[in-house]
């Protein structure tokens, strides 16, 4: 089994990258917008499939939660 969809092609894992076009669906143009959907049956992401965020890593983070260096 490969990666989130389990199928590769070319070395691109088709799953994530169906994936990605569901959640930011918002950033594409309205014609491939149109493609995703009535071609491949790609809908937009629900509110509920959306990944939480990781906690942000690095000295900008560190600073905040008053952590020194």
């Amino acid at each position: 089994m490969n990666g989130v969809g389990g199928a590769t092609v070319q070395g691109e894992d088709l799953g994530g990258w169906a994936l990605a076009q569901r959640l930011d669906r918002d950033r594409l143009l309205p014609a491939q917008q149109l493609m995703l959907e009535h071609t491949l049956h790609l809908t937009p992401a629900e509110p509920g499939e959306r990944p939480l965020m990781p906690p942000a890593v690095g000295p900008a983070s560190s600073a905040r939660r008053g952590a020194r260096s």
